[in-house]
Formats: structure tokens, C-alpha cells, sequence
């Protein structure tokens, strides 16, 4: 919280801090560090992202959904239900959930563009 501006995501708030105080914290990076930001960022923010995409997306739970039953016919649909909102309820966590789905693709595309 900067005033009265509530920041809650780690992406923004090392954006605005960048800004609002003109630093550039890539300035210093190795290499290593480098390498060890990239891991991180596909490790744990794409790893969101792409299965968003199956699970929580409107658009493309309908198409997920069916091909994943006819590959595994084992599952019932009901199971895959429960493990879609057990994914939902883990996004809220997460708390990518809480951006619009253009704002959660575009970070995610911004993953790739930026390294």
C-alpha cells in the first residue's frame, strides 16, 4: 500500500516502485541472475498461466473438458469438475484470478517478450 493505492501483486508492485522512484532494477543483473530470473518466471508465473487457460477460461474449458475425457475415459466428468474447481479455488490463491483474462494472457506473453 503506497497512500491510498493498494498494489497486490509482486509484477506490479516492483513496477511502481520502479516508477515512482526511477530505478532500474535490471540495471546490476549477471548472467546468473539472469538465468535464475528466467527459471523463476517460467517455474512459477507461466505455470499459472498456461493452465488457466484449460481450467478457469470460459472459452476453453468447453474444448479441454471433452478432449480430456475422450483421451482418458477413466476420469468421470464429475471428477474433472472437482479438479477444475479445486484449480479455480488455486488461481484465487494465487491470485491471477484476479485480473481480467486479456490482463493474465497479456502477462503471460510479456514472460516471453521480456526474456
Amino acid at each position: 500500500m503506497d497512500n491510498d493505492q493498494i498494489i497486490t501483486d509482486s509484477n506490479c508492485i516492483v513496477g511502481f516502485l520502479s516508477r515512482k522512484y526511477n530505478i532500474d532494477l535490471d540495471d546490476r543483473l549477471t548472467e546468473n541472475n539472469l538465468h535464475f530470473l528466467v527459471t523463476r518466471i517460467l517455474d512459477n508465473h507461466l505455470y499459472l498461466v498456461i493452465p488457466y487457460s484449460r481450467w478457469q477460461d470460459e472459452r476453453f474449458w468447453p474444448l479441454f473438458k471433452a478432449e480430456f475425457l475422450k483421451q482418458f475415459p477413466q476420469f468421470s466428468e464429475d471428477s474433472l469438475t472437482n479438479s477444475r474447481n479445486y484449480n479455480i479455488e488455486k488461481y484465487q490463491y494465487h491470485g491471477i484470478s484476479h485480473y481480467s483474462q486479456e490482463d493474465v494472457y497479456q502477462s503471460g506473453i510479456e514472460d516471453f517478450k521480456n526474456n
